[in-house]
């Protein structure tokens, strides 16, 4: 919730975005996370067979706090250019790793529940 909530204050406030091309930079960040996450749910579930469940769920809380950390930090909302300093410091960048992360620990949590639920 807080990243939502302060996605439009980092926009208009700190970066200058246009005030009337807010709603669509935030749809396609939001859509952009939704992505990221249907997507990486898959690759946490296949890897938390292979690996214990617990490190991907701290890694997931680990990528929630970086993307989180670096949210207000962006340098502008989309990459600008194809330098690597435009690509690693936009929001679209911190919004992935927080979704990355967001999906790691939806996922362990849901296993978590079945596990315990079967004890």
């Amino acid at each position: 919730v807080f990243i939502n909530a302060d996605q439009t204050y980092i926009m208009v406030d700190i970066l200058d975005y246009p005030r009337d091309q807010v709603g669509s930079a935030a749809g396609t960040l939001v859509f952009a996370d939704e992505l990221c996450s249907m997507f990486m749910v898959s690759v946490w579930g296949a890897l938390s067979d292979r690996i214990a469940r617990r490190w991907i769920f701290a890694t997931g809380l680990t990528l929630m706090a970086i993307g989180t950390f670096l949210h207000p930090w962006a340098r502008s909302v989309f990459p600008s250019t194809a330098s690597a300093a435009a690509i690693l410091s936009n929001l679209l960048v911190f919004r992935l790793i927080f979704a990355m992360g967001g999906s790691a620990a939806t996922a362990m949590l849901t296993a978590f529940i079945g596990d315990y639920s079967r004890d």
